[in-house]
């Protein structure tokens, strides 16, 4: 109830016209340069409702001149969506944020997973930063019928999976006319469309721990030395390239993208039916985020996603003559926000 509360302060205040409000002069008010529209001094509110998620999946290659007889197998949790409400000026903030209720799906389909997630992210013009903690317990197949298995079976929930991940992105755009804000926090406004090359370095760790075999029980014959897959510990440092652009249309509506793709190198433990493997090799690495809103000088509102695949191999160049097993851990969250300026 308390923070039922607060949120409608929030968004009361929120409404209250400009007139009201302390106002700077306009000269101090916005920063423009020809291509980007800054609210530094504007109060800024925010409403949103988001899901995160951690999504784990293998992928088998046989040797070249092999038929492929194996199916990607894909868990995922069964998680709540979150909603909240931040304010904002000159950089300082108060935010607010709790779960959404029967948000999940049906346990006896789906099962329960226990999970904490964090994540934070900061975008300024030309740069940009986030971070994040997963700890998930409890995930289940992902079309299960391709597989001969029913939802809810024993063979679809794993309650026994647990992964973790934890990780961190800094980014930077090379050309000063386009900015990470007004495309993913609104603090800016594109005011036309603009593109640039850009680079990530990113450091990534998660883990996967089972019971059982992760391969489910129909497919252990197709994936060859990593049958009986129980999880493992995965950690990669990469410095990705990238591209990013923002497109305008309707003068105040905008769809923005940035797709960062390359390698590194990763240091790898984990267990199969063979017993302990350890090694260090070349990871593949994709990061996808995408905004598509409206954003004028008072109203803002729209929907965005961030999305971080780590694969355990680097697929791309693999050994056509080498059999390979990638282990794919994908985080990230999907958010629908309406904000205002003040």
């Amino acid at each position: 109830m308390n923070k039922c509360v607060i949120f409608l302060c929030l968004f009361i205040f929120a409404l209250l016209p400009k007139t009201l409000l302390p106002q700077e002069s306009t000269s101090s008010q916005n920063n423009d340069s020809a291509q980007i529209k800054t609210f530094e001094n504007d109060i800024i509110f925010r409403a949103y409702i988001s899901r995160p998620f951690l999504t784990l999946a293998l992928r088998h290659y046989p040797p070249k001149g092999q038929e492929n007889l194996s199916q990607p197998v894909r868990y995922v949790p069964n998680t709540l969506a979150h909603w909240g409400a931040s304010i904002s000026w000159l950089g300082f903030g108060l935010s607010l944020g709790f779960d959404s209720p029967k948000s999940e799906k049906d346990e006896t389909q789906y099962g329960n997973t226990k999970y904490y997630d964090f994540q934070i992210s900061f975008y300024g013009s030309q740069y940009g930063f986030d971070a994040y903690y997963q700890n998930y317990k409890g995930f289940y197949l992902l079309e299960p019928d391709k597989y001969g298995y029913r939802a809810g079976s024993a063979e679809a929930l794993r309650d026994d999976i647990a992964a973790k991940t934890i990780g961190c992105n800094i980014f930077i755009a090379f050309f000063e006319e386009f900015s990470f804000s007004a495309a993913f926090d609104q603090s800016q406004r594109q005011i036309s469309s603009a593109c640039s090359p850009v680079v990530m370095i990113s450091f990534n760790r998660f883990s996967i721990e089972s019971n059982r075999s992760i391969i489910v029980p129909s497919q252990e014959i197709y994936y060859g030395e990593f049958t009986g897959y129980r999880g493992g510990d995965y950690t990669g440092l990469a410095i990705v390239p990238g591209i990013a652009a923002t497109y305008l249309f309707f003068t105040y509506c905008y769809i923005s993208g940035v797709i960062f793709i390359g390698s590194g190198l990763m240091h790898k433990e984990y267990t199969t039916a063979a017993g302990g493997i350890t090694e260090n090799k070349p990871f593949g690495k994709l990061n996808l985020r995408v905004s598509i809103g409206y954003n004028d000088d008072e109203l803002f509102g729209g929907i965005q996603g961030r999305f971080d695949f780590t694969a355990s191999e680097r697929t791309f160049r693999r050994d056509l003559n080498e059999e390979m097993t990638e282990v794919i851990a994908t985080t990230g969250n999907i958010e629908i926000f309406f904000g205002k300026r003040l």
